[in-house]
């Protein structure tokens, strides 16, 4: 019903009412619905990233190290590798369909220290730990607890200020 509403709305170019976009995003985003959805999507095929192997990082041998000092070997992935193209928007996701950590080729650079290479796999593999919260029918990653463990690798603030000065 709502996505009917919604839909007709934007095809007559009419404000569409803010309670019918509140119940569409509830079920959208409801806990259901996005465990179906990344159950086709882990269906659908593979995820395509490059080989761990970069020419400055090694994407696996970083991801065993972060892991073990902050993890206890508790992050299980399938793959972890880098990015096709050099984004500078997205440093780094977490595919849970894929179980995948892909982070962005830009950071295969020797100018780029490494421990902000390992702060954005900490970053991915904290979404692996933590589920999303579910605000109003908005999912949220990025929540308060989130955050705080965030904030927990060692070099938080140094790989936060290279990432905004330096990208």
């Amino acid at each position: 019903g709502a996505l009917i509403s919604i839909l007709v709305h934007r095809l007559y170019r009419r404000r569409t009412p803010g309670e019918l976009i509140e119940t569409y995003s509830r079920y959208a985003n409801s806990e259901e619905i996005r465990r179906k959805s990344r159950e086709v999507r882990g269906r659908r095929g593979k995820k395509q990233l490059g080989p761990p192997r970069g020419k400055n990082f090694d994407l696996e041998t970083l991801f065993k190290g972060v892991n073990l000092e902050y993890f206890e070997n508790q992050v299980q992935i399938s793959q972890v590798g880098w990015s096709l193209i050099r984004s500078k928007r997205v440093l780094g996701h977490y595919d849970p369909a894929h179980r995948t950590i892909i982070v962005s080729r830009l950071l295969d650079n020797p100018v780029v220290p490494q421990y902000v290479v390992e702060y954005v796999l900490y970053h991915e593999m904290l979404h692996v730990i933590f589920d999303d919260e579910n605000r109003n029918g908005q999912a949220r990653v990025h929540h308060k607890s989130f955050r705080e463990a965030e904030r927990r690798f060692s070099r938080y603030a140094a790989a936060q200020a290279f990432i905004r000065t330096e990208l």
